[in-house]
This record gives C-alpha cells, sequence and structure tokens, in this order.
C-alpha cells in the first residue's frame, strides 16, 4: 500500500497439480484523489528457467565431483604404475623365469593401470572444459605426422591388433591447429574404431586435401550405431545399446566435439549398425605459399 508496487517470484500448483515458479510485477493503482481503486498483477511462468538453473547447478555439482574422485585415484594408480616399473626391473636383474598365467596376470593388471589413468585423465579433461579451463593454442602444423603417430600410439596399444592404413589425397596444406588437442582428437577417434571393430576388417584413416578444406575420415567396419540412438551420440556419459559387452565411460566423443568446435572445425558421423561408422572431421586449409 505504501509502495504502490511489489516485484518478485512466487511458487503455485497449477490446475495439473504441477509446481510453477512465477515472476510477478504487482502494481496499486489510485486515482486522482489518490485512493486505491484497483491492482494489475503482471506475470511470467519461470519454471522453465529455474529447472535449467537446477540442472546447471546440478551439473556444476557433478562435475566437480567427479574431478575430486579423479584426483584421489590418480595417486594409487602413480603408485600402482610404479611399482610395476621397479617389479619388472627387479625381475630382470634376478632373470627369474616366472610361471606364463603370473606373466599373463602380470600383464593384464600392467594394461588395466593404463586403461583406468586413460579414463580418469578424460574425466578430469571433462572438468576443465566444463569450467573453462581449456585453451586453445594454434599454430601451424603440418597434420600427417600428429595422424601417423597417434595410429602408432593405438597399435602400441592394441598388440596383435590389424594393421591401420593411412591413405593421404591432394597437395598438403598447413593447418591452423591446436596440437595437442588434435592428438587427443585423433587418439579418441581411431582407438574407438579399433575397439568396435574387433574380428573385422581393419579401420582406415583418409586424410583429403582440398582447396579449402581439409578433410580427415576414420571408418570403421564395426558394429555401427543403432538409428534411434544417433541423436544422442554427443551427450556426456552415453553408450550405445549394443556396447554393454565393450569397456567404455562415454566421454570420448564429447571431448572430440568440443575440441573440433574450440579449433572452428565441424565433425559429422554416418553410422549403420553392424556395417560400420564413419567420422569426418573439417578444417579449414591454409595454403602453401
Amino acid at each position: 500500500m505504501k509502495d504502490g508496487s511489489w516485484i518478485g517470484s512466487n511458487t503455485y500448483l497449477n490446475l495439473k497439480n504441477k509446481e510453477i515458479t512465477v515472476w510477478q510485477v504487482v502494481l496499486l493503482h489510485r486515482n486522482e484523489q489518490n485512493v486505491p481503486t484497483h491492482i494489475s498483477v503482471t506475470a511470467l511462468d519461470i519454471s522453465t528457467n529455474k529447472a535449467l538453473e537446477k540442472e546447471i547447478e546440478l551439473n556444476r555439482i557433478k562435475s566437480e565431483f567427479v574431478t575430486n574422485v579423479s584426483h584421489e585415484f590418480r595417486a594409487p594408480l602413480t603408485i600402482f604404475r610404479t611399482s610395476m616399473e621397479i617389479l619388472d626391473i627387479y625381475l630382470k636383474k634376478l632373470k627369474i623365469d616366472l610361471p606364463e598365467e603370473l606373466i599373463k596376470r602380470l600383464q593384464v593388471i600392467d594394461k588395466e593401470i593404463d586403461r583406468l589413468t586413460y579414463v580418469i585423465t578424460e574425466f578430469l579433461t571433462v572438468g576443465r572444459m566444463e569450467s573453462g579451463k581449456i585453451t586453445v593454442n594454434k599454430k601451424e602444423i603440418s597434420i600427417i605426422p600428429i595422424i601417423q603417430n597417434s595410429i602408432n600410439r593405438i597399435a602400441l596399444m592394441n598388440k596383435n591388433e590389424r594393421q591401420i592404413d593411412l591413405t593421404i589425397t591432394g597437395e598438403p596444406s598447413i593447418l591452423l591447429l591446436d596440437e595437442i588437442l588434435m592428438m587427443h582428437i585423433l587418439d579418441n577417434i581411431i582407438a574407438n574404431a579399433i575397439k568396435y571393430s574387433k574380428e573385422r576388417k581393419a579401420p582406415e584413416v583418409m586424410v583429403k586435401f582440398e582447396k579449402e578444406q581439409t578433410l580427415i575420415i576414420v571408418k570403421d567396419y564395426g558394429i555401427g550405431i543403432p538409428n534411434q540412438e544417433k541423436i544422442k551420440l554427443f551427450s556426456s556419459y552415453f553408450r550405445g545399446s549394443n556396447t554393454k559387452n565393450i569397456k567404455g565411460n562415454g566421454l570420448g566423443l564429447v571431448l572430440v566435439k568440443n575440441f573440433v568446435d574450440m579449433q572452428n572445425g565441424k565433425i559429422s558421423l554416418v553410422s549403420e549398425e553392424n556395417v560400420g561408422t564413419t567420422v569426418t572431421i573439417e578444417f579449414p586449409s591454409i595454403t602453401v605459399q
């Protein structure tokens, strides 16, 4: 009555018994004699905004939790890795012939330490990305050595796997990219191509240098992606319904897409279940003078 107005939000139950939040502006109107005559109310349903705020906050809490837990796991994993290396050196010095079964188990432990370290690194990278702590350091680079190094790294991690062929077409161009981000992008999509096409034809990596852009294509002949699930591909923690027996965390493609976007690139994916998947990444080319 004194101020003649009120602005704020209230929560109500609507006719469907659903809770909604409404932003309101209430005005008290007076006549020429300054006598209150009526009240007008302008209301705006901001339930969607409130839900979005809650989702953002929950995502922030989840991200912090995952980051903290990942840090906690990283320390013991480092100890395990160091202990395995010391054990290996010690056994070589003693020249002890271990039983084949024990050798296999030690190899499994070694591989699982590498896998867990990689997973934790991905979790931490997602946390840094969501908090805006990843910076892009572009420079002029030749992409071929980086791709070849990724192929070699994946081959080293997946011993006794199929040979991945690299095909290059067109006149090589210089690209303006972040080398570290590109290593992560390439490692991820090439590793996926291997992982999701076990016991099938080997994946292929192609680089097409065109006049205005360069295309990096990774093609596999694996399990593919169910058609109805393709829309969720770049969502955090999403994994296809046909990947239940294959290890993964559903973060790889999320990071890949974000890292491609951060470098002004484009990524597309074509897939058919039980036929295979083709990932195409496109970056603007810099013509060599």
